[in-house]
């Protein structure tokens, strides 16, 4: 009785609690401020940091974002008019947080303050890596793999490399932001000296990682670094070949000595007939040859986009006896056995179609990838839009309108068939 009259007696805990006592976790709190020490640098800016406490014990992380005294919005704790200063701002915050509720269950035993120390050094108990964005992109690519074509993969592997070259370390899922986005991009312009197009494929590489991460939750969807930035697309025309310059193909004669670039010709041609890709053509076998009450349809599911085809080649292309120029060309190579009919690699495609351009007299810069522009370009001229995006297998209607390149010919013949 006495001891509890005592002003400094303290209870004892339950036996029945005593568990749940020790077990409670005490979370660490967070607050974002800015110019902590009241000190700018010579260019008058401040630096807005983290500061997170914990058991009494403080300590403060930089976001790298530095502004302007009149810039910040002290009650709001936010930088005026730049959303994606504050991305990275909430960036560096729930990488904090995230790094507090998982230690426990990574390290077996409660978080402290100074174990922030391992996520500045990357490192776990084990001496394994946290991971990282680069090593999350590693370890995706590698499962990927099976599922892709070699090129397909190197291509990736390239961007995997670049990155790393641009950041000199691994990049943390905190680094990405929209400024390391756009400093990335003018890396691959400037220090690889990479095309527009080639760059925009880079960037559609890495943006599919990116949602792939958020959709694992590995990285929160609010801090998209890719939500504001578009890669810039090529702007001119793809070249094709006129309707002319295709009957020339059609009516030439390969010398003897050259027999061999037939086949190159012929898979040409069959591209151009079908608007099938490269991929899709040099994977096509009989079996996506099949035989309805009306003639061949083609059935086949693309590569790239693993949407279905069905193309009725016994309407397409007809010669003046009313016979599919596709068929004709697919009898000459008919397979005894289910191996691919065009059985070529993408290189040797581009390599000898270039001795067959030169044997034409074409002088344009067109690749072998121009026979399915060149087919595209020249339905849309013959048949309803909607139909053509069927047999080329566009998801989208806008994709096949970007074939449509209308000249004023074509507009003055459309006007003169129109009944007023």
């Amino acid at each position: 009785m006495l001891l509890k009259q005592n002003p400094f007696y303290i209870a004892p805990i339950p036996l029945c609690l005593m568990p749940l006592a020790l077990n409670k976790r005490i979370m660490a709190t967070y607050r974002t401020v800015f110019n902590r020490k009241n000190k700018l640098d010579k260019n008058n800016l401040g630096l807005v940091q983290i500061e997170a406490l914990h058991l009494g014990q403080r300590r403060y992380f930089s976001t790298g974002v530095k502004i302007k005294p009149e810039q910040w919005n002290e009650s709001k704790k936010e930088v005026k008019g730049s959303s994606q200063s504050n991305q990275r701002i909430r960036a560096k915050r729930q990488e904090l947080e995230d790094f507090e509720l998982t230690f426990a269950k990574l390290h077996g035993r409660p978080f402290r303050l100074a174990d922030f120390d391992l996520l500045a050094e990357q490192i776990t108990n084990d001496g394994q890596p946290v991971q990282t964005f680069t090593a999350y992109f590693k370890e995706q690519l590698e499962l990927d793999m099976s599922g892709v074509e070699i090129e397909t993969h190197q291509r990736k592997l390239r961007v995997y490399n670049r990155l790393l070259q641009y950041h000199g370390k691994s990049v943390g899922f905190a680094d990405l932001t929209y400024s390391f986005i756009v400093g990335f991009d003018q890396a691959l312009r400037n220090q690889h000296n990479l095309d527009v197009e080639t760059i925009r494929k880079a960037h559609q590489i890495l943006k599919s990682y990116v949602n792939r991460a958020m959709k694992s939750g590995l990285l929160p969807v609010y801090v998209d670094p890719y939500d504001q930035f578009r890669a810039k697309r090529k702007e001119s025309d793809k070249i094709i070949l006129a309707e002319q310059e295709v009957r020339n193909l059609e009516q030439l004669n390969i010398p003897a000595h050259k027999q061999h670039l037939q086949f190159y010709l012929d898979a040409w041609l069959l591209a151009y007939y079908t608007t099938l890709r490269i991929s899709d053509l040099t994977t096509l076998r009989l079996r996506h040859l099949v035989v309805t009450e009306k003639g061949f349809q083609l059935e086949k599911k693309q590569e790239k986009t693993k949407r279905s085809l069905n193309i009725p080649l016994w309407l397409l292309h007809l010669n003046e006896i009313g016979e599919s120029k596709a068929l004709i060309i697919l009898r000459r190579y008919w397979p005894d056995n289910d191996k691919p009919i065009i059985a070529r690699s993408h290189f040797q495609l581009n390599k000898r179609f270039k001795e067959v351009l030169k044997l034409a007299g074409i002088t344009k810069p067109i690749t072998f990838h121009s026979a399915r522009h060149t087919g595209i370009t020249h339905l849309v001229k013959k048949l309803p839009v909607p139909i053509v995006q069927r047999i080329a297998g566009h998801a989208k209607i806008q994709t096949t309108m970007q074939y449509l390149h209308l000249t004023n010919q074509d507009v003055e013949q459309a006007l003169e068939q129109v009944k007023w």
